[in-house]
């Protein structure tokens, strides 16, 4: 019998043919040619013989898979990143950091005064370089988990909003508090990660990413005499109650993800602005003449 599956065919691959009509009671035999080795049906049977082999070379063929397509957005995700990483450096500037620290800086008693640009201001000021470098790394790979369920715009926008709303929640409960550092939005972020995950009933995907937050918590959120754990517990709590709300919802703000895109770019500006110019944003005193 000659057919394309068994000619020039290697020894264990007739092998493994005559498995398969063995198993489904075709009579063969296998037959040495030279330094080869064929298969042998009856005339009466080579067309059953044929349409075997046939399925199972079909049902074995390696399916090709696609290459991931990735999250979209890494890239510029990644460059924001960095540029944040770059504008957050300014606070190291021996002849900046004053002024920014006193404008800049959490107080607790003046964000519930109605000093509001104080919890955008202060996730932009950190201790050390350390500090910021942390942040920026945790916080980045977090927002790359939640951009790849949400839009770019709504994704930061968001991301900021866990950290304003954690910071206000943090003064509530530590009255007379200062404090400074993006990681409220960065626990916000894994919050935020842990909603979506948990709403769209991806339970061992919540389950790790919730036991990422409790590590990261337990090595960086829990460590060091200066560091805020309230903050931190905020954050995450509104970033949870954020996710799992918007988890199944963000589909219908998909036409106004430019929107956020905008709001996520200025309010930080406007914060920076009011807290520099505290009259108005033509007032005299500025940043040069301070």
């Amino acid at each position: 019998m000659r057919g394309s599956f068994w000619e020039n065919a290697p020894a264990e691959k007739v092998f493994e043919w005559s498995l398969v009509l063995t198993a489904r009671g075709i009579p063969h035999r296998v037959e040495r040619e030279g330094q080869s080795l064929r298969l042998v049906v009856p005339e009466p049977h080579q067309q059953e013989a044929l349409h075997e082999l046939s399925l199972y070379e079909e049902e074995n063929r390696p399916q090709e898979k696609p290459l991931p397509e990735g999250i979209p957005g890494a890239g510029a995700l990644i460059w924001t990143v960095a540029i944040l990483t770059a504008l957050g450096s300014l606070s190291f500037d021996p002849d900046l950091a004053p002024l920014l620290w006193d404008k800049g800086l959490g107080r607790s008693e003046d964000i519930l005064a109605g000093q509001w640009w104080r919890a955008i201001t202060a996730l932009t000021l950190h201790a050390d370089p350390a500090h910021l470098l942390g942040n920026m790394l945790f916080g980045g790979i977090f927002v790359l988990l939640v951009r790849a369920s949400w839009p770019a715009g709504f994704t930061w926008f968001s991301v900021l909003l866990t950290g304003v709303l954690g910071n206000y929640l943090n003064s509530w409960l530590q009255r007379g508090h200062l404090f400074l550092g993006s990681s409220t939005a960065v626990f916000g972020a894994l919050g935020l990660l842990c909603g979506l995950r948990w709403r769209r009933g991806d339970r061992q995907a919540t389950l790790l990413s919730l036991g990422a937050g409790l590590s990261l918590l337990g090595l960086l959120g829990t460590a060091g005499e200066h560091t805020d754990l309230l903050a931190h517990l905020s954050g995450f709590l509104v970033g949870l109650f954020w996710g799992t709300f918007w988890a199944w919802r963000v589909d219908r703000l998909l036409p106004y993800d430019w929107c956020f895109k905008v709001l996520a770019m200025v309010l930080p500006v406007l914060a920076w602005l009011r807290a520099l110019y505290p009259f108005s944003f033509l007032a005299r005193q500025s940043i040069f003449n301070y």
